[in-house]
């Protein structure tokens, strides 16, 4: 079991033993208070997130929706209700002695406080999506979309099949501006060939219609790969696109590697994908429409 002390010092010289008796603050020592009476805590004055004393389950907590306000003398100060309580076991490894005891947060931060700063761990859950940096294609054959009417990076390579919308009226270069679809819904604008390649019709000019399959890379879409086995040489399900909300099966989530995926964007599936390809979001479970008032 691991201790630890609740707070840092409000600077690198401060004693902990003495600060954390009260010795640095205005009121609140441990065991007796000011008053010479008996005080079961320390206050702590600062802005620095508070750590529980050792591993422990919270057995009852409360967030209050804004801090209260009460004027005595002419003076208006706030404070908050909020609480977690944790209830710790310790065993003892030599002779097997048991306790259990519990330790309690007072006057914590109010949920529009939170809002504005940061939700603590236990308030939260993580939230999977497809990262923008995912790296992951879909192979086809179709018609080069480039970034110039003289060529230059290759976009995409649309599918044959795929019907392109003409940006430009007809003229007399061998590239025409095109507006291309992916499949998962990208747009992309460039140019292709719209005359005869080798012989060949790569484009309908009245349709747009792509008729050729004579060249070969991505359809524009990246993202990352599920699979339906654990492993880069399995079978590919779906390209999932970057920013698309996935469900990893708790007993993979917070883990690395392959990850086992049960929705993509709100749709059950049954796959694998790479940790790699992922980003993890902190999603808050407790809304303002769930607190005690």
């Amino acid at each position: 079991m691991k201790f630890v002390y609740p707070v840092d010092p409000k600077n690198g010289k401060d004693k902990l033993p003495v600060y954390l008796k009260g010795a640095s603050n205005l009121t609140g020592y441990y065991p007796i208070g000011r008053m010479n009476t008996w005080h079961g805590g320390i206050h702590y004055e600062g802005n620095n997130p508070l750590k529980a004393i050792s591993d422990g389950k919270i057995i009852a907590y409360r967030v209050p929706e804004k801090y209260y306000e009460e004027t005595i003398n002419n003076k208006t100060s706030k404070y908050s209700n909020g609480f977690v309580l944790i209830q710790h076991h310790y065993k003892n490894p030599d002779n097997k002695q048991e306790l259990t005891f519990y330790s309690l947060y007072n006057h914590l931060s109010s949920f529009e406080e939170m809002e504005k700063k940061k939700f603590p761990n236990f308030l939260t859950v993580d939230s999977y999506v497809i990262a923008d940096n995912a790296k992951d294609i879909t192979k086809v054959k179709g018609v080069t979309i480039k970034s110039g009417r003289s060529g230059g990076l290759t976009l995409a390579v649309a599918p044959k099949g795929t019907v392109l919308t003409f940006e430009e009226e007809a003229n007399n270069y061998s590239r025409r501006k095109v507006k291309y679809i992916t499949p998962n819904g990208k747009e992309i604008i460039g140019y292709t060939w719209i005359k005869e390649y080798k012989g060949e019709q790569l484009v309908d000019v009245e349709t747009g219609e792509v008729l050729s399959a004579v060249f070969e890379g991505s359809n524009g879409d990246k993202g990352a790969n599920l699979r339906e086995e654990a492993n880069s040489d399995s079978a590919v399900i779906q390209l999932m696109p970057r920013g698309t909300s996935i469900e990893v099966d708790e007993n993979d989530q917070g883990k690395t590697g392959w990850l086992k995926v049960k929705k993509v964007g709100g749709k059950r599936v049954t796959g694998y994908c790479h940790s790699e390809g992922l980003s993890v979001v902190d999603v808050v479970i407790l809304t303002k429409e769930n607190l005690i008032r």
